[in-house]
């Protein structure tokens, strides 16, 4: 039948055609990565910029060369100045890997790199602390992974001696740090590069271990000592005398520090299931399509009716505005996009729709944010800097008029700036849709001009989606960073010498099956993300500086970050959810006490709201109290009759007997 078909001559023709086709396409798959980088060695003549040559092995021992090593860091090659804002980086040219960086004086890289026994995630070389600083004229050549792992291991070492007065808090880390530090001195005498490679790669991923094991251990530590404050109590009769030998118990009834997981709308079945977690906080996303979708016209009952304010406030909810000045595509009515680009206008829009809402839910919401984002390129609706910061302060300026003792908060996207190591490259905003241009700037750098143009704000909210699959053309995911990582970004981002909300984290429970895929510590399930939950809310917690954490995604039925519910869609709890709830049990505080010859009896516990109750000449007497981080308070109660309600209702109940 074969020998028949190709006897035709159109058809012979027709077959070496797709022969050949076959042919060129396999070709241009393997050629593919050396045309780009060919691509970008012309590209990267418009730059100054100097070159960092890189000796790097895989995890097999195999040297890489430039289009395997290309394919090894794909998505995210981020290069950094002294500050930690990403610069010009960007591999080009065939031969050795070789890596343009930014003229600007020392710099550090952090690629994704596959670590066995960890994942695959942001990894930083920075000389250990010092940075790189390549010669104007010729290369400076480094091997990767021995300077992977120095640069770890002496992170680590400064982390402890800045934040634990130089003691490990981890006796696993310390076990692993010192394994590490004497395979780095094998590495120092190894004549072979194969060698020392594969020596510093089981150091990178014992130093990898103890960073986390370490900021975890301190956070714990910090936990136990410090969100801690102390309660007296002093029980008198009537008369003012006390009364001895009472017995008394004291239940945290609710936390100060805000642990918050964001739907989108709160039912009173959602509203039950938050307050069984523990949870005490809600961000309502106050967009303004939802808000304002046509000029003048506020659709404030459907806003209501979604998401509960009233009955939120009811239960004991701490409320935060979100999104209401977001100028996203999506987010924005369709009459606004004649204002892109005219700061004037937008101005007056904001000038026009942020007092409504402030007059509305002025004594509903306790924290207010004056803008959402704003620096990357998908939220600036054009603007420059400038217009982005006089939108700013029209904004802030609004709720400080309106509600002077709310906090004005500022939210913070992508803080790693993953998008503004992208925007260097050629066609970047073709690729991205739009989302990365000329104007994509970081987030810390948008915060230091905010602080610099005098707009007011009193709270940073950050953003961190780092690992997860994000709902974006299709599905995209943020390159993954280990829990140390973590809490290196959140040091940086205290410079500002204000609180700090982890305000929207997530993971999923599901992976994808793609060569490009992060992953940290395993390919990601319920497993995964109830680990992770767990230790970034310990971190949180953990942080003196930190205020809330928000896990961005109640169920599965949103789908912002892809199954990064805490509940699956037909509303089953995930293992996320059940190792929340055991997390935040075992943080709250309760115990028992019994007055002394003075009336008095001592409670210590952690900081927020309690119920207290004591039996008094045949009555139960119930009374609401708050302890405060680090200070002492005293309650006095003289058990007469009051009224009658509820621990919910925080006032002072009596049950007669």
């Amino acid at each position: 039948m074969k020998a028949l078909l190709l006897s035709t001559p159109k058809l012979r023709l027709v077959w070496w055609l797709s022969a050949a086709t076959c042919i060129l396409i396999s070709a241009g798959y393997f050629l593919i990565y050396q045309l780009v980088l060919l691509g970008l060695g012309v590209w990267v003549m418009h730059f100054e910029y100097r070159t960092i040559e890189l000796v790097a092995f895989d995890d097999h021992d195999r040297q890489l060369g430039s289009a395997e090593f290309f394919r090894s860091w794909l998505p995210t090659l981020i290069v950094r100045d002294r500050d930690g804002s990403p610069v010009l980086g960007m591999q080009y040219g065939l031969g050795a890997p070789k890596v343009a960086v930014a003229s600007v004086g020392p710099v550090t890289l952090e690629m994704l790199w596959n670590i066995p026994g960890f994942g695959r995630v942001l990894v930083a070389a920075d000389n250990q602390g010092r940075g790189y600083e390549p010669p104007r004229h010729g290369r400076l050549r480094i091997e990767l992974l021995p300077e992977f792992a120095r640069s770890r291991v002496a992170r680590v070492r400064l982390w402890v001696a800045q934040h634990n007065g130089g003691l490990m808090a981890s006796a696993e880390a310390r076990r692993n740090i010192d394994t590490a530090t004497e395979l780095l001195n094998s590495v120092q005498v190894s004549p072979d590069s194969g060698e020392r490679s594969r020596l510093a790669l089981e150091a990178l991923r014992l130093a990898m271990w103890a960073g986390e094991s370490e900021v975890l251990a301190e956070a714990r530590d910090t936990i136990r000592r410090s969100r801690r404050g102390s309660l007296r109590l002093i029980v008198r009769d009537n008369r003012g005398n006390p009364l001895p030998h009472l017995k008394v118990h004291f239940n945290q009834t609710q936390f100060d520090f805000l642990f918050g997981a964001y739907s989108d709308g709160y039912d009173a079945q959602t509203i039950e299931l938050m307050r069984s977690l523990g949870l005490n906080y809600a961000m309502l996303l106050m967009t303004w399509d939802r808000t304002e979708p046509n000029p003048g016209e506020f659709s404030l009952d459907y806003f209501d009716r979604l998401f509960e304010p009233a009955a939120l406030r009811i239960k004991g909810f701490t409320l935060c505005e979100h999104g209401m000045v977001w100028f996203k595509d999506g987010e924005v009515p369709a009459y606004l996009a004649e204002s892109k680009g005219n700061t004037d206008a937008v101005v007056a829009a904001v000038n026009h729709h942020v007092p409504r809402l402030l007059s509305h839910y002025g004594e509903q919401i306790q924290i207010w944010e004056s803008l959402n984002e704003g620096h990357p390129q998908w939220s600036r609706w054009d603007l420059n800097d400038q217009g982005i910061l006089r939108v700013a302060k029209a904004s802030a300026d609004s709720i400080r008029k309106q509600a002077p003792r709310a906090p004005i908060m500022v939210d913070v996207a992508l803080p790693l700036g993953e998008d503004v190591a992208l925007k260097d490259y050629p066609l970047m905003g073709a690729i991205s849709r739009g989302r990365v241009g000329d104007r994509t700037a970081e987030g810390f750098r948008h915060l230091k001009r905010l602080s610099a143009a005098g707009v007011p704000f009193d709270v940073i909210a950050l953003q961190f989606f780092e690992g997860a699959w994000v709902d974006i053309a299709g599905g995209l995911q943020v390159p993954a960073i280990d829990v140390f990582r973590l809490a290196c970004e959140l040091d940086r981002f205290k410079r500002f010498g204000k609180p700090l909300q982890l305000a929207e984290i997530a993971v999923g429970s599901s992976h994808r099956n793609s060569w490009m895929a992060s992953m940290w510590h395993a390919p990601a399930n319920q497993v995964t993300q109830a680990d992770y939950l767990e230790d970034v809310f310990t971190l949180a917690y953990g942080d003196l500086q930190v205020e809330g954490i928000n896990w961005w995604g109640f169920n599965d039925t949103y789908r912002f970050v892809i199954d990064g519910g805490l509940y699956d869609p037909a509303g089953r709890p995930k293992l996320a959810a059940v190792r929340l709830q055991k997390l935040l049990e075992g943080w709250r505080s309760s115990g028992d006490g019994v007055t002394g010859s003075d009336g008095a009896v001592d409670f210590e516990g952690a900081p927020g709201q309690y119920f207290v109750s004591l039996v008094s000449g045949g009555c139960e007497v119930g009374a609401q109290a708050h302890i405060a981080q680090g200070t002492a308070t005293t309650v006095t109660v003289v058990p007469v009759e009051v009224r009658r309600s509820t621990p919910d209702t925080h006032r002072s109940t009596l049950h007669c007997m």
